[in-house]
């Protein structure tokens, strides 16, 4: 398997699957739906090297590193070839929009993507202020605001206008 084709089955999933609950109460249906409809593709590693952090605790790993200005937040899915569905997941990019992963210790003989929302640093902030935990997407203290509409300035501008230009991804 080669990274186009495994980008094409992450984003077959996140199609499908955001169609699987219907919410007309909500701005989107479920988490893929928002990843889906907001999110851009990556498939680039960086060569940076950072110190991992702990497993299962991808949302405060990337966090903390975003905390260095040369990385940017992003949640969203991770489809890596020897696991057997994607993962909802947070992860760091570079300046060159490539991703930096330090959390999942993904095996030599595999290859991973991400597709996923890049998050300006001050909403990743100010929402881990508010809420007092990690993560952005599965937000069940604050009612879930990104799934349902309430909040809107989320995106890091400066990227997403990078990369309808045409810039690195």
């Amino acid at each position: 398997m080669n990274t186009d084709t495994l980008m094409e089955n992450l984003l077959e999933y996140l199609k499908k699957m955001s169609t699987v609950i219907v919410r007309n109460e909500f701005k989107y249906n479920n988490f893929e739906d928002f990843v889906f409809k907001n999110g851009v593709p990556f498939k680039e590693m960086s060569s940076d090297k950072v110190r991992m952090g702990q497993q299962g605790n991808c949302f405060m790993n990337a966090a903390r590193l975003s905390q260095n200005r040369k990385y940017t937040y992003c949640e969203g899915y991770c489809a890596v070839s020897d696991v057997p569905i994607p993962i909802l997941h947070a992860w760091v990019i570079d300046e060159q929009h490539k991703v930096v992963e330090n959390t999942l210790r993904i095996s030599n003989n595999a290859i991973a993507v991400y597709y996923g929302v890049v998050f300006s640093g001050l909403y990743l902030a100010t929402t881990i202020s508010q809420r007092r935990y990690f993560g952005l997407i599965d937000n069940m203290e604050m009612k879930y605001p990104l799934i349902t509409g309430e909040h809107t300035d989320f995106k890091d501008e400066k990227f997403y206008e990078e990369y309808l230009n045409g810039g690195s991804r």
